[in-house]
């Protein structure tokens, strides 16, 4: 075979194939990059959706321990438990006790012994004044440890 005919062999031969690899990977290159792309959209989606929402829930857990904790100590102050006109008011605090049980998220460590921790501090309104506030404490300390996850979760964006 002449280096001509050789030539004329391999070129066609040569571009054929390359064409053949174009058509091939270049899909695959971008399906690959599309696929890449989606995804950080959805993580990007989901960041602007779900970080409101926690910060509204941070929010409203927040709002709804603060107002546990004075009606609590409200309770262990004015002593009036057994009263007609203190019956609503404990009515309402057991109220707002199931709710914070049910913003609390039973899987996760923290927010179960939050949920003991409050649990003990209802049932410590009879206890001496050094035992309830021991227990008074150990539910906010609980609280600001689930918050301040919970609000790293939000400021980090691999977080959710």
């Amino acid at each position: 075979m002449t280096r001509e005919t050789l030539v004329q062999v391999i070129v066609p031969v040569v571009s054929s194939l390359t064409a053949l690899v174009a058509v091939i990977v270049s899909p695959l290159i971008t399906w690959w990059q599309t696929k890449k792309h989606i995804a950080v959209q959805k993580q990007i989606a989901n960041r602007q959706i779900l970080a409101p929402l926690r910060e509204a829930w941070i929010s409203n857990l927040r709002g709804k321990l603060a107002e546990f904790e004075g009606k609590l100590l409200h309770l262990r102050i004015t002593n009036e438990r057994s009263d007609e006109a203190v019956r609503g008011p404990i009515r309402d605090f057991c109220i707002l006790q199931a709710e914070i049980t049910l913003l609390l998220n039973p899987a996760e460590d923290d927010h179960r012994q939050l949920s003991f921790a409050i649990s003990k501090l209802v049932t410590a309104l009879d206890d001496n004044p050094n035992d309830f506030l021991k227990k008074t404490n150990d539910v906010e300390v609980l609280a600001q440890k689930v918050l301040r996850a919970e609000w790293n979760r939000v400021k980090d964006p691999d977080g959710m």
